[in-house]
């Protein structure tokens, strides 16, 4: 039987409400952390996940933020320019055995968090499972997969798989900075050029230009990756973007969603990153420079 855990998600968008639904179904208690001002104080909430267009329902509890609760496992779910600020708020409640997964886009919060929380159990997770926000504590499951989750730390928690286990697989990874680089590289080819193209993902596809740009940013990824210590073979990774666009052919990427919704990108997490990693070893990277410059330059300052 598995171990029934209680699991603190920050982070209500999409993939938090995904695993808010999960987890509670098979058992674990869920506490959704919000920001919310309109939200209530500990109150009971109902988490509706769509699946092949049914709707189905389960219960989570939703916490405040400023209630600072206890956590004993901690799973973000936040974009990762709202993490480093919330993670500082929380950190009072953060005990010396909580254990925290990070389940986002982007590179630079992981390293951040694993040096702040360096006694603690710190984990990262690569998942390819699909999820659409359709309204508050509302998710439609998009596509199954599989969610990767490795340790970012020296301390680990031997328990965390059968702690985390629910209806969404996850397999233990050792190797988790190198998929966390192939899952950046990605997403530095697909979110920026869907929003430089105004286009969902597979028109990428069809896209001369796109396409001629998707193997320059591969490159160049690579090239800043084995700075990295990180071996990553181009025809590989070139492959990799081809595949993801084609299998997410009808998705709006997350950063064209929020540039359509005129919200803040990670762009500085993702191709943004890539620049301030190639600075520091004196690389050049104006493939990466001019997309996050582009995308920059969709939203208002």
């Amino acid at each position: 039987m598995a171990q029934i855990s209680h699991w603190h998600i920050l982070g209500a968008g999409s993939m938090g409400c995904l695993w808010a639904y999960y987890l509670a179904k098979a058992g674990h208690q869920v506490s959704l952390i919000v920001r919310d001002t309109d939200c209530c104080d500990d109150k009971e909430q109902i988490i509706e996940c769509v699946i092949d267009d049914a709707i189905f329902t389960e219960k989570a509890r939703v916490v405040q933020l400023r209630q600072k609760p206890a956590i004993d496992n901690l799973l973000i779910c936040l974009k990762a320019h709202q993490t480093p600020p919330l993670i500082a708020e929380l950190r009072p409640v953060i005990k010396a055995n909580t254990t925290i997964v990070l389940l986002q886009n982007g590179l630079g919060n992981q390293e951040l968090i694993a040096n702040q929380f360096s006694n603690n159990a710190v984990y990262a997770a690569v998942t390819t499972e699909a999820a659409l926000s359709q309204q508050k504590f509302k998710v439609k499951h998009t596509g199954k997969g599989q969610t990767s989750i490795g340790p970012l730390s020296d301390t680990t928690d031997v328990d965390l798989l059968e702690k985390i286990s629910c209806a969404l697989h996850c397999v233990e990874e050792q190797q988790i900075n190198k998929m966390l680089w192939e899952k950046l590289i990605i997403n530095c080819c697909i979110n920026p050029l869907s929003c430089v193209c105004q286009c969902k993902n597979g028109a990428l596809a069809n896209n001369k230009e796109a396409i001629e740009l998707i193997e320059k940013i591969v490159h160049e990824c690579i090239d800043i990756a084995k700075h990295a210590d990180i071996d990553i073979s181009f025809s590989v990774m070139y492959q990799k973007v081809i595949t993801v666009i084609n299998k997410t052919a009808e998705n709006t990427s997350s950063m064209r969603q929020d540039v359509l919704n005129h919200r803040k990108t990670e762009i500085d997490y993702m191709n943004g990153y890539m620049i301030k990693l190639a600075r520091q070893h004196s690389l050049a990277s104006p493939v990466n420079a001019q997309l996050t410059q582009q995308v920059k330059s969709l939203l208002p300052v």
